[in-house]
């Protein structure tokens, strides 16, 4: 698994990937839907509702993404040194799709 590392001082962007497909295996564009980010303790199973933060859309040669800005001055607040994990949270609607990161967000 990838290691993103942040500095505990820092405000920076991480992201989610996100991919999309109809039952068919259509690929669908998922950034017409409103997308939230939660950054939780590794240790965490499953965030609760008030972890997700609203998140924007980031498309490029690697794919789409959910990214959100951790650090001082974010929606996530300055996060204790550790590693965290990243989950999306897609609001298309009759679904909602999680999709959890298979990278790790490391605090130092």
């Amino acid at each position: 698994m990838p290691d993103r590392y942040v500095a505990r001082d820092s405000a920076e962007l991480v992201g989610v990937r996100v991919t999309a497909t109809t039952v068919a295996g259509t690929a669908v564009n998922p950034t017409g839907y409103t997308v939230t980010v939660a950054v939780v303790p590794e240790s965490t199973v499953t965030p609760t509702s008030g972890d997700y933060k609203v998140a924007t859309w980031q498309t490029g040669a690697r794919g789409t993404f959910a990214v959100l800005l951790v650090g001082p001055g974010s929606s996530v607040g300055t996060l204790a040194p550790g590693n965290y994990k990243l989950w999306a949270k897609v609001s298309a609607s009759p679904e909602t799709p999680v999709v959890k990161s298979p990278d790790r967000l490391v605090i130092y």
